[in-house]
């Protein structure tokens, strides 16, 4: 795992066009390489102003899984936290851990009082990730014009 920025912008380009990803985005249509490699600029830069951010997700034996994020966003308490791991790749473990260590660097270091994920209500398997954090509902949100289940985990 390390910070994420635009050289991994192959791996986003493959990650967010693959239909399977595509699902659970609100706009089904696959972003352009332009418009990932802003995102991968911002990324970056997120890492420099914020001191967190979107990392890039690798597997012990070598080899990319996704990305996983944690950061503060305008207008919401708490840290974000999101994850995407790669369609092969789901069913590994490999959220659940990635969960696990930004909740620990979340509580521990930066002394979060809050952290939140937001999962689409048809993304099962992001919700029982979340759950199996400690993760509860908090309701609905619209994020980028589709409907979101608000999941929050308080410092213990």
């Amino acid at each position: 795992m390390r910070p994420a920025g635009p050289a991994d912008l192959a791996l986003a380009v493959a990650l967010f066009s693959d239909p399977r990803m595509l699902a659970h985005r609100p706009d089904p249509t696959p972003p352009s390489r332009e418009a990932l490699a802003e995102e991968m600029a911002q990324a970056e830069a997120a890492w420099a102003r914020d001191g967190v951010g979107r990392w890039r997700l690798d597997l012990r034996e070598g080899g990319e899984a996704g990305f996983g994020g944690l950061g503060p966003r305008p207008g919401r308490e708490g840290l974000n936290l999101s994850f995407h791991v790669a369609p092969a790749l789901q069913g590994r473990g490999l959220a659940g851990e990635f969960v696990a260590g930004a909740l620990a660097l979340a509580f521990g270091v930066l002394e979060a009082e809050q952290v939140y994920g937001l999962a689409r209500p048809w993304n099962a398997a992001s919700l029982r990730v979340l759950e199996r954090a400690g993760f509860e509902p908090r309701g609905k949100v619209e994020l980028h014009g589709a409907p979101s289940r608000l999941m929050v985990r308080r410092r213990a």
